[in-house]
């Protein structure tokens, strides 16, 4: 997860400082979209400064950059005695995961004696690592510690950075793209583990300049600066590969780390360099993410619920599945045999040989990407970028859009699927206190006037991932993308609940969920715009978000490939594959693997 990006000039770049600032805050705002709950930046102004400094914030990088502790850095910090950048920046936008934004210690850029680093992606066996080493001493919460101990200790024991940080990777599990700066060395490094490492570079008297996406770097090349960008190219970090570059000398070495008998070394040396942290506090204006006030619950709301059990008991079921009579539009026949039961049919499976054909048109030749997979870290999504990679053959790009209700579990399982199979992640994340503010003012508007068909409403804020999906298909040049849903969870009935029937007795099982039509979609409209008019707590700041969900998710097309509509669903193989193959992570109150990624 979160976003990492960096410059790093040599003493032929001539990098003046107003250069390095805008290329900094343009860096800054195009990362941003992978984190906006905190940020920070380590600079190092040349490779023969006495200090490194180090900037942290619990705020996102547009909020930082406004700080006059960021502007210290540019009129009179680092650069006082040095007009020109001749060495390195690194920074980092934060999506929260491990540790929390509010302890700066948490925030990135990390310090572990003499390395800086930063990362994006989730150490999923971080509290294995620390037991297994406790010679190592931890000062916080967040994963990246335990990464830059680790290659700290192996080089301590080798001399060699190339060996420690091929050593410190075998032992991670999750994903890991870093960069890291060895102060006390004069060198900096690049790697991952599975991709999300682009880097864009020109001549010798061209900074080399680094981001997690692509398209960062094809933003940036293609932005209105006043800095030449001749000559620059853009390639990718392979997964499993690094880049080691020596700030004296300039010298670049490119490493697989999957090699075994590759080694090197650069010219050893000692710099004695202070780590200056500049402290940003806490940004004007910044709510804690974990701010609770309680609500008050209407008398009325308060008896229904306590009448709960007594209308569980009361309740006439289907004498052949589980569905009861308060299900949307159902009915009983005289043997009490639902509608849904009678009128089923099985999911008409089109068969492998029809999705390879779909599918050809599409393949690229060697290690090309060829398509998009969006995966939420659910199981769905998860087996389905395993199906698209080992049974299908094909080289996907992953994305997930964050909207503040994945779980940390669900991060944690795509970290787990996309680094074991070096699969590139792209991350968009919302303003998620923001979200989570909007469903906290849509459920307390609720409780005013309770009715089932408002529930959709909480959910508004995910339906985004539609055109973010759209996005990531322009941005990447990628034309076919999977989705993954499971077709056995059937969820007309939260829109039927607005009294409109979504369900038509007879259709196919694979096609529900299309039976929407204009006159539909008409009816939900006129029901939603009642209800708003109706309950004016409705009438709050998440509305124009409300209404950007429902737009994307019922308006805008969708030409995504239903996996599941061409290969079956058997329940015990999806588990069996997540559970064994990638150690799939479940939740500590339920046994099951479902919904355990959704908030």
């Amino acid at each position: 997860m979160c976003g990492i990006f960096g410059i790093i000039g040599s003493e032929d770049s001539a990098l003046t400082v107003r250069d390095f600032r805008r290329l900094t805050e343009r860096l800054f705002s195009l990362s941003e979209s992978r984190g906006k709950e905190a940020s920070g930046l380590a600079v190092l102004p040349s490779c023969k400064a006495d200090s490194i400094y180090v900037l942290k914030s619990p705020a996102p990088a547009s909020t930082l950059m406004g700080q006059s502790a960021y502007k210290q850095i540019f009129e009179n910090g680092c650069f006082a005695d040095d007009q020109k950048m001749t060495g390195v920046a690194i920074g980092h936008t934060r999506l929260v995961t491990n540790g929390s934004q509010l302890d700066e210690k948490n925030n990135q850029p990390v310090i572990y004696d003499d390395a800086i680093g930063v990362h994006n992606g989730i150490i999923v066996n971080v509290d294995e690592l620390w037991a297994q080493h406790p010679d190592l001493e931890r000062h916080t919460d967040v994963d990246t510690e335990v990464l830059l101990a680790l290659i700290r200790k192996y080089y301590r024991e080798s001399r060699s950075p190339f060996r420690a940080v091929k050593r410190a990777i075998t032992e991670i599990r999750g994903m890991a793209s870093f960069a890291i700066v060895f102060s006390d060395l004069n060198i900096v490094l690049l790697a991952t583990n599975h991709g999300s490492l682009h880097m864009a570079s020109g001549s010798a008297s061209k900074p080399l300049i680094f981001a997690s996406e692509d398209y960062t770097l094809r933003r940036l090349l293609d932005s209105k600066l006043g800095y030449d960008f001749q000559g620059y190219r853009i390639d990718q970090v392979k997964p499993g590969h690094a880049i080691m570059l020596d700030l004296e000398s300039f010298e670049r070495k490119h490493i697989d780390m999957k090699d075994e008998g590759a080694d090197f070394s650069f010219a050893q040396r000692s710099v004695n360099r202070t780590i200056e942290s500049i402290s940003a506090g806490k940004a004007d204006g910044l709510q804690s993410v974990i701010e609770v006030k309680k609500a008050s619950v209407p008398a009325r709301f308060e008896a229904r619920v306590n009448r709960a059990g007594e209308v569980a008991a009361s309740l006439k079921r289907c004498t052949r599945c589980v569905l009861p009579s308060t299900v949307p539009f159902i009915d009983f026949d005289e043997a009490g045999v639902c509608n849904f039961c009678r009128y089923h049919k099985s999911v008409d499976l089109r068969g492998r040989d029809a999705l390879d054909r779909q599918l050809a048109p599409y393949r690229r030749p060697g290690s090309e990407l060829d398509c998009v997979c969006s995966i939420s870290g659910g199981r769905d999504s998860c087996y389905g970028l395993h199906y698209v990679v080992k049974e299908l053959g094909m080289k996907p790009l992953t994305y997930t859009y964050d909207w503040g209700m994945v779980t940390d579990i669900a991060r944690r399982n795509i970290s787990r699927i996309c680094g074991q199979l070096g699969i590139e992640h792209i991350l968009i994340s919302a303003d998620i206190p923001k979200k989570r503010r909007n469903i906290r003012m849509n459920v307390l508007a609720w409780l005013r006037k309770p009715h089932l068909g408002m529930i959709p409403l909480f959910m508004a804020g995910d339906k985004q991932f539609v055109w973010y999906g759209n996005r990531v298909k322009r941005q990447t040049g990628l034309e076919l993308d999977f989705f993954t849903f499971n077709l056995f969870e059937k969820t007309q009935f939260k829109e039927e609940y607005t009294g409109i029937q979504m369900w038509r007795p007879g259709a196919d099982a694979d096609k529900l969920g299309e039976e929407l039509g204009v006159w539909r979609g008409l009816k939900l409209c006129a029901f939603y715009g009642k209800e708003f008019l109706t309950n004016g707590a409705y009438l709050n700041r998440s509305i124009f978000d409300t209404f950007y969900g429902f737009v994307t998710y019922y308006v805008l097309p969708r030409t995504f490939v239903p996996l599941f509509r061409y290969v079956p669903w058997r329940e015990e193989e999806v588990e069996d594959t997540l559970l064994n193959q990638y150690d799939f992570e479940v939740a500590t109150d339920t046994k099951s693997t479902w919904r355990i990624g959704d908030g």
